[in-house]
């Protein structure tokens, strides 16, 4: 490529290695005289490129897609707990498998609204310290 070519071909606004591959080859036509058999091959080259990048952004999606359903499956299940009360404006009293916890509540969740028995979908960030030891009996 002359430097005159070369020159034109860094004139356009976005850096080339920005660019998707289809618009690479493009650029690289439209520098190339009408006249070059290199054109006629690339132009003859064109709609194959295209082709191969629309299967590439068709894989992708399938790709995020199938990780999404991967990190569904994955996921552990959710407890279900009892509501038995609030104890303030955005922490309440639950049991979940015959124990107690006071647990804070989503703030989308209008606490004040929900009764006495309602079942509720418990988050599983407990740590260890936090979950009821059952080693010991409780008085009856």
């Amino acid at each position: 490529m002359s430097d005159e070519r070369s020159r034109e071909f860094e004139s356009f606004d976005e850096p080339a290695s920005n660019l998707p591959l289809l618009d690479k080859l493009d650029r690289v036509i439209a520098s190339l005289p009408p006249g070059d058999p290199a054109r006629r091959d690339l132009l003859d080259l064109r709609p194959h490129v295209s082709d191969q990048s629309q299967m590439i952004g068709e894989a992708r999606q399938m790709i995020e897609k199938l990780e999404e359903v991967i990190k569904k499956v994955t996921s552990p299940a959710n407890r279900i707990g009892t509501f038995l009360g609030a104890t303030s404006k955005d922490t309440a009293h639950i049991v979940v498998g015959g124990a107690d916890y006071y647990c804070n509540v989503d703030p989308r969740i209008p606490l004040a609204k929900l009764k006495k028995g309602t079942r509720v979908l418990v988050n599983e960030a407990i740590s260890a310290s936090q979950r009821p030891d059952r080693s010991r009996k409780s008085p009856r």
